[in-house]
């Protein structure tokens, strides 16, 4: 088997002190490969030469002198800058010859020490291994270290934030791809909840439910099921507002489009059921198929709906004149409810008619979505409305006001898992 050492000489590894830690170490592991690091510092006082000659009485291996021109060896930004092109270099010969690294974490500045043990955290060096020469004052014994706490407390910083992100799927994929934290990854009460959270934040209820009744642990936490679209658009609109934070402007308005659209087929369905005596609608019993016009009721009952309908259809100067058997569609859906917000005359619904006309930008904006790759010039202020006509409803038809903070909780019930899984 292949073994690849990276280090830097220090000032206890000059050539005319045998034994030091360096050589120690080479002793110890003996590399097939070794790569040594001097700064501008050091190549002044040692030659290059002498210094491969040194190491190569004690070594069968070939060894490789590497001057970094690094001045200042306490500047971890400097030393970065002036490794990271060898580091890589070594690294694809290792993991091309499937080879152990290992790294000297004994010689060098503390800075050195730093920049290398991140570097192997971060994955810039694979397979890597910190190795530590005996101190005579302690021991004999060469010590090893895969540096996992590093590469833990790299593995919480980066699951945290994307936790508080709500990139519940992403968290999940980092846990399954990279071997860390494994005690995490099979903490089955904790995927559960990220499972949970992630299949209820992209809109399956249903089987977030279905993982929700299975975790003891959320069970302190009150969930059901939709159960109507107002309630939907609620569950909807706090996902939203994750996309809105990263400022992915794309699905913050094609998220705010589709909350638009199930609000006004809610508000439509119901205020036809509050302002008229009997059913306007039909629904067929597949749950996809849009509604029809229920064309007796709505000439017996509703005679001022279809006079508006046909009056809003005329002004459209369209030559085909409206039919009322066919299914209803999202732009006689929007006519129905403009002419019911006005109808009923309350001041809520005045608002919500208002603030309707005020996204019709939203409107434009999301149906232009599918025909460019493009960002969309995304405006705050829609995502102001939409919260403003979803507390409008609560209001007017008394239903629960959504929950903005449930998010929250979760994401303190699996933040408060991680830093347990940390100590």
């Amino acid at each position: 088997m292949t073994r690849h050492f990276i280090s830097f000489l220090g000032s206890h590894d000059l050539g005319n002190i045998e034994d030091g830690p360096v050589l120690s170490l080479l002793q110890y592991l003996k590399p097939t490969h070794i790569y040594l690091f001097i700064t501008r510092g050091y190549s002044k006082s040692n030659k290059v030469e002498d210094l491969k000659l040194y190491y190569e009485k004690y070594l069968s291996s070939q060894i490789e002198i590497i001057e970094t021109e690094i001045e200042d060896p306490t500047n971890h930004r400097e030393i970065f800058n002036k490794i990271s092109s060898d580091i890589e270099k070594i690294n694809n010969e290792a993991n091309a010859l499937k080879s152990q690294v290992f790294i000297n974490l004994t010689s060098g500045t503390p800075a050195i020490i730093s920049v290398l043990s991140l570097l192997s955290m971060t994955g810039f060096i694979n397979r890597c291994t910190g190795v530590y020469s005996p101190n005579p004052q302690f021991d004999n014994v060469v010590k090893t270290d895969t540096l996992d706490f590093y590469k833990n407390s790299f593995a919480y910083k980066t699951l945290a934030t994307l936790i508080n992100d709500k990139e519940y799927e992403a968290t999940i994929k980092f846990l399954e791809q990279n071997k860390i934290l494994k005690h995490l990854s099979s903490d089955i009460e904790f995927m559960n909840i990220l499972r949970f959270t992630n299949q209820r934040i992209i809109g399956n209820f249903d089987k977030a439910r279905e993982i929700y009744q299975k975790c003891e642990l959320l069970h302190k936490l009150e969930y059901k099921t939709p159960a109507n679209l107002y309630e939907r658009a609620s569950e909807y609109y706090i996902s939203t507002q994750a996309a809105i934070k990263k400022e992915d402007t794309f699905q913050a308005t094609l998220k705010l489009g589709i909350i638009r659209e199930i609000l006004t087929t809610f508000l439509c369905q119901l205020m036809l059921k509050t302002t008229y005596t009997e059913e306007i609608l039909i629904y067929e019993n597949k749950e996809e198929k849009s509604p029809r016009f229920n064309v007796e009721n709505l000439e017996k009952y509703a005679p001022d709906l279809k006079a508006y309908i046909m009056n809003n259809h005329e002004f459209s100067k369209s030559i085909t004149p409206f039919d009322f058997s066919r299914e209803i569609n999202a732009y006689t859906e929007s006519i129905m409810l403009k002419y019911l917000l006005i109808k009923n005359k309350t001041k809520n619904l005045e608002k919500i008619n208002d603030y309707f006309n005020k996204l019709q930008e939203l409107k434009d904006e999301r149906n232009k979505l599918a025909h460019r790759l493009s960002a969309p010039e995304f405006k705050p202020k829609w995502n102001k409305y939409i919260k403003e006509i979803l507390t409008l409803i609560s209001e007017e038809f008394s239903y629960p006001s959504p929950d903005y903070t449930s998010y929250e909780e979760i994401n303190k019930i699996l933040l408060d898992k991680l830093k347990q899984a940390l100590n």
